[in-house]
């Protein structure tokens, strides 16, 4: 899985000697709808959220773990690159309104660091699509509704 802010895959991810990456540079990613957040690697995770800011052209506050911005900014889609397909996540999809008046003024991004060596995608990549789970073949194929 690759992802970035542009369907071109504009984030590269940086070389790094202690974790292997698949043989097309991408990452291992575990896809889980049991968890509310994108989690993505400290590895990265830096890397990205200075390209989010950038391709949303605002600042991006971290506050108890958590990453705030004001809603009414044009946050970017993120894409996922899984199998030659490009996955397109809007900024409906990982940003709440978490303001007292639900006024816009403050949104909660559900993206994470994690310190673990891959990603794992929760929820907010599967609100436009249909999911199916094929354990035989060890597969997900995700269809936008």
């Amino acid at each position: 899985m690759r992802f970035g802010t542009k369907e071109e895959n504009s984030f590269v991810f940086p070389k790094h000697n202690e974790f292997s990456l698949t043989s097309d540079h991408g990452i291992y990613t575990i896809l889980d709808t049991g968890s509310t957040m994108l989690h993505i690697s400290s590895l990265w995770f830096d890397s990205f959220i200075e390209e989010l800011e950038v391709a949303a052209n605002t600042e991006i506050e971290r506050y108890k773990g958590r990453l705030y911005s004001r809603c009414l900014t044009d946050f970017p889609s993120l894409f996922f690159l899984s199998n030659n397909t490009y996955l397109e996540m809007a900024a409906k999809d990982y940003m709440i309104d978490v303001s007292k008046a639900n006024d816009g003024s403050i949104c909660l991004l559900q993206i994470t660091p994690t310190t673990l060596p891959f990603l794992i995608f929760g929820m907010p990549l599967f609100v436009d699509y249909t999911s199916t789970f094929d354990n035989e073949a060890r597969k997900v194929f995700l269809v936008p509704t």
